[in-house]
């Protein structure tokens, strides 16, 4: 998809420069000669036809038709999703009610705006938006953009799924006093509720805390459930209650 879209421009601005060298009745020859290059390159730029061509060369056979070319880059629709995302969606759902109805990629139906959930939980009355962070650089920043993303979508819920990592530990370390006492529910209650099938912003879900227990006294699976336990961190929207694990 990427790799077409790039051959699809290419070949609108070979038919531009081709465009405005006919305009200015001017040969190939002749352009080629005022750039030092071999007529057959400017036959090649025009018709798509030389695909790795140069963002300097463009300029430069913009700049000797009389043209000004700028490069800058818009938002297009979503990005790839990479595989860490990937593997993280999926660990997710596999805990998950297959109750719930799954679509992924959904957009905000906003005209022009560009933003999409990565997940999307559908169940009775209840619509969960999940956003999935595979890194944490700034974890206010971050939240903050799924909040506003949440605001402007009709889901009722969000939920923030981030990978597990030492540093996105260390990320969420942080900022815990900043955030903790906005974030009240518990990240093993909400993801029970979603295994359930239930809406998590309607459990009597405080902050749950568990007693400490030795490393030692853990089974492997203990370790797993409670490393993935982590990485979700829930937000009830009505009640604007919210939870990060």
């Amino acid at each position: 998809m990427a790799r077409r879209a790039a051959a699809a421009e290419l070949s609108n601005i070979g038919a531009e420069l081709r465009t405005a060298r006919e305009q200015a009745g001017l040969s190939q020859r002749a352009v080629a000669v005022t750039l030092g290059w071999r007529r057959e390159k400017i036959s090649r730029i025009e018709n798509a036809r030389l695909r790795t061509a140069a963002l300097h060369d463009l300029m430069a056979h913009s700049a000797a038709l009389g043209l000004t070319m700028r490069a800058k880059v818009y938002p297009h629709g979503p990005p790839l999703r990479d595989i860490a995302q990937l593997s993280v969606s999926q660990r997710l759902l596999r805990r998950i009610s297959n109750t719930w109805g799954v679509r992924m990629e959904i957009p905000l139906m906003l005209p022009g705006d560009r933003r999409a959930f990565d997940l999307w939980l559908t169940a009775d009355r209840i619509t969960i938006a999940i956003e999935v962070f595979t890194k944490v650089r700034d974890v206010q920043a971050q939240i903050r953009a799924a909040h506003l993303k949440w605001r402007d979508s009709n889901a009722t819920r969000l939920i923030v799924v981030v990978a597990e990592s030492h540093a996105n530990r260390t990320a969420l370390r942080s900022v815990a006093d900043l955030v903790a006492s906005d974030y009240p529910i518990s990240p093993r209650a909400a993801l029970a509720a979603l295994a359930d099938g239930r809406d998590p912003g309607e459990c009597d879900c405080g902050r749950l805390k568990l007693a400490p227990v030795a490393s030692s006294q853990r089974s492997r699976g203990e370790h797993l459930a409670a490393d993935r336990l982590r990485e979700l961190l829930p937000r009830e929207a009505g009640r604007q209650l919210r939870a990060l694990g």
